[in-house]
């Protein structure tokens, strides 16, 4: 049965000369799960909340879109509530009570169902979702996995046909994402449940997903199997760069046509040992890089929010040269962040040391930190713009460094896509000449082609012999600019090394090229390392004689 039809749907904003959605056509049958995929601005949001009526943006709209066989805006309120779920990128902007056991029964009370009935959905609920041991937790002592697991739970409290996630995972650890991921695929396999999903983490959603829906400016690019789809994405240099490593390589490759795509890491780790050769093991070590003196340096740090709380920082120490790239990684609410606030001196330690170019921090004022040595850019990179307009926030400066925002300095700021935001708050940054820069999240939200543009921001900052220390989830990311990468765990930062020390030998904490070349390759981290191994080994003879 068809749970959701569009039909040559289209949207324009009020007040826009553009349509954000053209001729949108796509249809979903029970227990489908639909990866919804395009570039930052295609217009997924836009889609996904046109699918909710309570979300529904405000405009002109032409085709239609039908629940169950009815057009849309014909659905009664109270069906579409109960029926249509929906949960959001950011876990704490959907939670509405101040208990776990209080947010799992909400929709049931909204809908004004029996007590009995509401009982019964929390009690399972909580037992599916593996929440029993929280019912009693305050919502803002959970972590980000753990609460936007329980965003999903209490959509799936009421018993929903359809769930509509936009981005659900862009705040989340690798594990804590990757487990999310799995929940939902249960739940349409076990319950029937339809699933749409906007996502940027393509080695997970894909191979799980029944059909993929490509956007590229507003249309539909194509409406298909994975399998199907798999050359029409490899071919969008939007989305390539957030393919899972097989698929690229093998779209890399004109003598790999006629194989079947690798979808599962699996199926990319045979693709790479049958297909290619391996004289070459590993790639030639790094140049070794020369830094300054110590820029940051943090000894058994100590901080709590709540002196009658467990400590948030528990003796952390570490030392980053002037010149270097050092990444901090960790899972959810395990205090990254507040680890660099503390570095940025927004937050003091209650014990311990930070020392800023050999002179403790406590001893700057405010204006020798914060102009000319030290920047911070929030993870809530909105929270650093106070202008109405991005003209504003630069002063009308026509310098392109960064990014080119002439054509944009009529926009406000938050109009502007997430890639450009960050870059906007970057640029700023850069305005105060900093010889520091501290960057929380850098990449969150953004698709692979966005995080690769940062990336390359970050490296020109560094060949400027500019500090940059990076918190983020984003193992990519951290492969890609880093000089040395290390975990916060229990308080303490542990494990620092190379990207390769850190991600060839770590099973969970990695990159797709590790996972895909582990045991073929050595030290292979990134999806450039890995292509470049690719392209030195060469396919096998049988390759080269079949095309003869």
């Amino acid at each position: 049965m068809k749970i959701i039809e569009a039909d040559n749907f289209s949207f324009r904003y009020k007040n826009s000369s553009d349509e954000t959605l053209r001729s949108v056509s796509f249809e979903a049958s029970e227990g489908e799960l639909v990866l919804v995929c395009g570039a930052t601005a295609c217009g997924k949001t836009t889609l996904l909340k046109s699918l909710k009526p309570e979300l529904a943006p405000y405009g002109e709209k032409s085709g239609s879109i039908s629940f169950c066989g009815e057009l849309l805006e014909n659905v009664p309120e109270s069906v579409s509530a109960a029926q249509i779920g929906y949960v959001m990128q950011r876990p704490e902007n959907q939670t509405v009570t101040d208990s776990v056991r209080g947010e799992l029964a909400f929709g049931g009370e909204s809908l004004g169902l029996p007590q009995n009935t509401i009982c019964r959905q929390v009690a399972e609920a909580a037992a599916y979702f593996g929440l029993e041991q929280l019912l009693d937790q305050k919502t803002a002592l959970l972590s980000g996995g753990q609460r936007q697991l329980l965003n999903l739970a209490s959509v799936m409290a009421v018993g929903p046909r359809l769930i509509i996630l936009d981005e659900p995972t862009a705040q989340l650890d690798p594990i804590a994402a990757g487990s999310f991921i799995r929940t939902l695929y249960r739940i349409t396999r076990e319950l029937a449940v339809t699933v749409i999903i906007a996502e940027h983490r393509f080695d997970e959603l894909l191979p799980l997903a029944d059909k993929v829906l490509l956007l590229e400016k507003g249309r539909t690019s194509v409406f298909d199997t994975p399998e199907n789809a798999a050359e029409i994405l490899a071919s969008c240099a939007d989305i390539s760069p957030s393919l899972p490593m097989g698929l690229r390589i093998w779209s890399a490759f004109d003598e790999l046509a006629e194989k079947r795509p690798p979808l599962t890491l699996g199926e990319s780790r045979n693709m790479l040992e049958g297909s290619f050769g391996r004289s070459a093991a590993a790639l030639e070590p790094k140049q070794e890089k020369s830094f300054g003196e110590t820029a940051i340096r943090l000894k058994n740090v100590y901080f709590t929010y709540d002196r009658a709380k467990p400590d948030v920082v528990c003796g952390a120490s570490i030392e980053v040269k002037s010149g270097e790239a050092f990444t901090l990684l960790g899972s959810n609410g395990s205090g990254k962040s507040t680890l660099l606030s503390l570095t940025a001196g927004i937050e003091k330690p209650y014990r311990g040391k930070i020392e800023i170019e050999g002179r403790p921090i406590k001893k700057y004022s405010d204006t020798e930190l914060y102009n000319g040595l030290l920047a911070y850019l929030p993870q809530d990179v909105q929270s650093s713009f106070l202008r109405d307009s991005v003209g504003e926030e630069l002063g009308f400066a026509e310098d392109s460094e960064i990014y080119d925002f002439k054509p944009l300095y009529d926009m406000h700021p938050y109009d502007l896509s997430g890639g450009q935001q960050q870059l906007l708050g970057i640029k700023k940054l850069l305005m105060t000449n900093p010889r520091i820069i501290l960057l929380d999240e850098p990449t969150k939200g953004l698709d692979g082609s966005w995080r690769n543009v940062i990336a390359d921001v970050i490296k020109s900052l560094l060949s400027r012999k500019i500090t940059v220390f990076t918190v983020t989830h984003d193992t990519e990311l951290a492969a890609m600019i880093s000089d040395r990468c290390g975990i916060f765990f229990d308080g303490v930062i542990s494990a620092c090394g190379s990207p390769e020390e850190l991600f060839c030998g770590s099973m969970f904490y990695t990159t797709g090229a590790v996972k895909a070349s582990r045991g073929i390759y050595s030290g292979i981290c990134t999806a450039e390392q890995l292509l470049e191994i690719c392209y030195r080994n060469g396919l096998k003879e049988e390759f080269h004689e079949s095309n003869a």
